[in-house]
Formats: C-alpha cells, sequence, structure tokens
C-alpha cells in the first residue's frame, strides 16, 4: 500500500442502507453514508468503539481545495496543478493519563578542578557519578489514531492538533458533504494500552534523557479518560513540471500542514556544482590510487557526489 494512499483499503463486507438495503458507494472503509437511492444517512458504530463522540467542526471540501491551491501558488507557483484529492475523517482516541513513575540510576559528569603545586597550577579533569532516584508525576494527553498497520502522511501533526480542538459537531454533518468516516481498527481496550505504550515510551525517553544510565523505571499510570473523534484531513497530490508530489491538509485549521516541494533553483544548482565537483575530485583520485589512503579518498568522494546528485534530483518538505 502506497504511504497515506487510504483508498486501497478492502471492505471485508460492503455496507448496506439499513433502510432500503441498497450497498454503499465506493471502496472505503466506512463507518458512515448516504445512500444514493433513498437518500437516509446511516452511521454504524460498533459498540466496542464506545465512548463514541462528535467530530471537529467541518471544513468543505471545495473550501479547502481552495486553500491548498493558494498554498501551492504561494510556495511552487502558477505551474504547478492539483492532480487530486482524497477528503476523509480519520478516527483518533484521545487518553488523559495519570500516575508516576519511579526511577532510579546515575548521572556520569566530567569536572575539572585546579590544583596548586609550587608555583605552578595544574588543571586536572575527573569524573563524579551521581545517583538519581525518586518519582516521577506523569499527567498527559495523549493522542494515537484509530487506524492500524496504515501508514498516514504528517501523523504526528494530526495527532498534535486533534489533541487540540475543543469544538465539535455531530459526526452524521460530515455525510453527504464529500468526506469519507473510516471506521476504526482499534477497540477501547486496545486503544487503551497503546496509549500506556506511548507514555511509558515518552518516560523511556526522559529517563535516558536525563540519565546515563537507568537502572530501574516502573512507571504505575492509568488512562483516566479516553474518548474517539474522527478528525478530517485531505491528502492531495499535485503536479509540477512533469513530477507528482503529495502533501496533507487538515480541514480543521483550513491550512496545509505538510507538503513535499521541488527544490528551489538556486538550491539544485548549489547541490548539482558540489556534486559534479565531488565527482572531479573522486576522477582525479582514481589515477592516484598508490595508497590506501587515496583508496578511501576515493571511496568516499564518491559517496558523497553520489548523495549530492540525489539530492540536486529530490525533493524538499516544507510546514506551514
Amino acid at each position: 500500500m502506497k504511504t497515506g494512499d487510504l483508498s486501497n483499503i478492502a471492505l471485508s463486507e460492503q455496507p448496506k442502507c439499513k433502510y432500503c438495503g441498497a450497498e454503499a458507494e465506493g471502496t472505503y472503509e466506512v463507518i458512515g453514508f448516504k445512500c444514493r437511492y433513498c437518500g437516509e444517512i446511516n452511521i454504524n458504530i460498533n459498540p466496542g468503539y464506545l465512548p463514541l463522540i462528535k467530530t471537529p467542526k467541518s471544513v468543505s471540501v471545495s473550501k479547502l481545495r481552495n486553500t491548498i491551491r493558494e498554498f501551492l501558488l504561494k510556495e511552487v507557483g502558477s505551474k504547478a496543478s492539483i492532480y487530486n484529492i482524497r477528503p476523509y475523517v480519520l478516527p483518533i482516541w484521545r487518553g488523559y493519563v495519570k500516575g508516576d513513575c519511579y526511577y532510579r540510576g546515575y548521572k556520569r559528569e566530567t569536572r575539572t578542578r585546579t590544583r596548586k603545586v609550587g608555583k605552578k597550577t595544574y588543571v586536572e579533569t575527573y569524573v563524579v557519578y551521581i545517583p538519581m532516584e525518586g518519582f516521577k508525576k506523569v499527567e498527559e494527553h495523549v493522542s494515537v489514531s484509530g487506524k492500524i498497520d496504515v501508514e498516514i502522511y504528517a501523523l504526528d501533526e494530526i495527532l498534535d492538533n486533534a489533541l487540540k480542538t475543543k469544538e465539535y459537531t455531530e459526526p452524521e454533518e460530515f455525510i453527504g458533504e464529500g468526506w469519507r468516516l473510516l471506521a476504526p481498527d482499534l477497540m477501547i481496550e486496545e486503544a487503551r494500552e497503546k496509549i500506556d505504550d506511548e507514555v511509558e515510551d515518552s518516560l523511556y525517553r526522559w529517563a535516558t534523557g536525563k540519565m546515563t544510565e537507568v537502572f530501574e523505571l516502573r512507571p504505575r499510570i492509568k488512562v483516566e479518560e479516553i474518548d474517539l473523534i474522527f478528525y478530517p484531513i485531505i491528502e492531495f497530490n499535485y503536479l509540477y513540471r512533469g513530477r507528482r508530489y503529495k502533501g496533507v491538509a487538515d480541514a480543521v485549521k483550513n491550512m496545509v500542514i505538510r507538503m513535499e516541494m521541488p527544490l528551489k533553483p538556486l538550491k539544485r544548482v548549489l547541490y548539482g556544482a558540489l556534486a559534479y565537483t565531488s565527482i572531479g575530485i573522486g576522477t582525479f583520485l582514481s589515477t592516484q590510487l598508490t595508497s590506501p589512503a587515496y583508496y578511501v579518498a576515493w571511496i568516499i568522494s564518491a559517496l558523497v557526489g553520489g548523495y549530492l546528485m540525489w539530492r540536486a534530483t529530490a525533493h524538499e518538505e516544507v510546514y506551514d
């Protein structure tokens, strides 16, 4: 499956309208759709996903498409054109975690001191090992994707934005407006475990950043609150000079949050010039292979030249 492309997720069973029995249109894994025959709105929620709450207030697909166009015009230029867009509503579990964490270890520090011997002053360095032990208070809000085994472009930014959202509407408001509500793969207990894992990982990173060696780390945490929201985003592709690039826009913030883009002309020229210089040095060194040092320098210059040539033809990312 291509990164971020959720359109290839197959349904295990084609959903049907509970009012007239007609099959839902499309191949997305959805929890809600508007029947193309009777016009009724269908929302099907597995009780295992409860508590289910709201969806951030909708921004229309057409409005966000205009936002993407304006961003492309500003960052890339008038020759960039939207290739396709995929508007969908991503399930996100949000948890509020409280507790504490016992830690024990030591921190290694190098210190200096001065010592006078007669009329001379000497500076000495020495190492000290500082024992560290205590409890760290834990109180965090954490969000995790309700979709598993699916790569989503700019997921970190999306999850962070979802944590800050406070104004909601009901999921039904998105049906029939061009959005696809994706069903979560994680049940509520699985989501709790994943949130626990995220917090424990962050505690481990904190401990290893604070101490040189960690002897013991015992988190005692509990997910006090958990809810499921559906967060609207648009993945898109655009064309520029025959190449295709990708990006994602946040419908709640009404902005592009990450996008691939071609290198600026000046950067491309700079990378190209450095690449040819490095390759030229490597070519010269290949005629002077009289010692191991020349062999090493030749290999390094070839690798550097290849990397710079790749950078000259690659893309970069821009964040809004």
